[in-house]
């Protein structure tokens, strides 16, 4: 018989959120949802981490919350609040705000047809080192905070170069166009794409086209590793990148980069790419960075980046599918089947992506 394990301290939870989905929250409600059996969220043993606007109603978070709920199983949760207007709590450790209170409320009330036991909720006026929490369940438990930087979440972004940002907005900041970068990469761009597909028009035998697909695809692949070694590519290599991914046997075998020890670095150049590229060139690079985040967990970059792919591109058929995926809450796992095809499509290429 397996002996129930002790679930993370509320001040722990809270101070993990930033590192977990990537920006420190601002008057937000989040639910955290720990799966039976799991006992470590900050270490990615999570099943979801919704977080939603205060301005939200309470009927319009349960039924987005609906599709997740409906292909979970059971689950512990702790809904977290983060509101700078709440008060300080008072000598019993609570404090009280009746608008935040009332939405907590009817979300808990909600969740309880769910497979989602509840065993906590809990507020705070802000996600840093040294700040109160306490809870809202009419106890007096309280605390403070740990800092949020010294989480392991957030500690495992800086190493991999993704720190956390200040806010949502921040995080939709890092995937804009910079000019900087798009101005010149899009000068060089025709020309990479005239380049790329003249010596594909020049291939006379099925053989040499294999040959080619695989040379574009290493590209690729070198690129990644270069970036992770700290290369900086002119606008003329960024520009080819971009033509190569627009070839669709290259562009479907790169999935399989997101469940293998290099995802993160590739991660890092399909930002890269988002940021330098215009037009339906940025939605291959997007749309990359989406599936990469989802499957690592990160909701809300999948989120973002899947937005600006399907802006760059709305017929793009892998940005629908995936977009379709978020919207129903599908686990990540169900979405694996995408790496496993390219897996199998970078193979018949000769190249193994591990």
């Amino acid at each position: 018989m397996s002996i129930p394990q002790p679930l993370p301290s509320p001040g722990r939870l809270i101070a993990s959120i930033p590192g977990m989905i990537g920006f420190i929250p601002q008057r937000s409600l989040i639910l955290v949802l720990i799966p039976a059996g799991s006992t470590d969220p900050d270490r990615g043993e999570l099943a979801a981490l919704p977080r939603f606007d205060l301005t939200d109603s309470a009927a319009s978070i349960l039924d987005r919350l609906r599709p997740l709920l409906a292909k979970m199983g059971s689950a512990t949760g702790f809904v977290i609040v983060v509101d700078d207007r709440l008060p300080a709590p008072g000598v019993d450790g609570r404090a009280t705000s009746g608008r935040d209170h009332r939405l907590v409320e009817q979300v808990v009330r909600g969740l309880a047809a769910s497979p989602v036991r509840v065993s906590g909720t809990f507020a705070t006026v802000a996600i840093v080192a040294g700040g109160s929490w306490w809870s809202l369940s009419g106890t007096t438990e309280s605390g403070t905070l740990p800092d949020p930087a010294r989480t392991p979440s957030a500690r495992q972004r800086a190493a991999l170069g993704m720190p956390v940002l200040e806010s949502r907005a921040a995080l939709a900041d890092s995937l804009r166009t910079d000019p900087a970068l798009a101005v010149p990469v899009s000068a060089a761009l025709g020309g990479a794409v005239a380049e790329v597909r003249g010596r594909r028009q020049a291939v006379e035998h099925e053989l040499e086209m294999t040959v080619r697909d695989r040379r574009d695809l290493e590209q690729v692949l070198y690129a990644i590793a270069d970036l992770a070694d700290g290369v900086t590519f002119p606008p003329s290599d960024l520009a080819r990148l971009g033509a190569v991914l627009s070839i669709a046997t290259v562009s479907q075998c790169l999935p399989a980069i997101a469940i293998g020890e290099h995802a993160v670095a590739a991660e890092r150049l399909w930002i890269l790419l988002t940021r330098s590229l215009t037009g339906r060139y940025r939605a291959e690079a997007a749309v990359l960075l989406a599936y990469s985040a989802h499957l690592r967990g990160d909701g809300t970059l999948a989120g973002l980046a899947i937005t600006v792919a399907l802006e760059a591109d709305p017929t793009h058929i892998f940005a629908r599918l995936l977009h379709a995926a978020l919207e129903r809450a599908l686990p990540p796992g169900v979405v694996h089947r995408f790496a496993r095809f390219a897996i199998a499509a970078a193979a018949d290429l000769g190249i193994t992506i591990p």
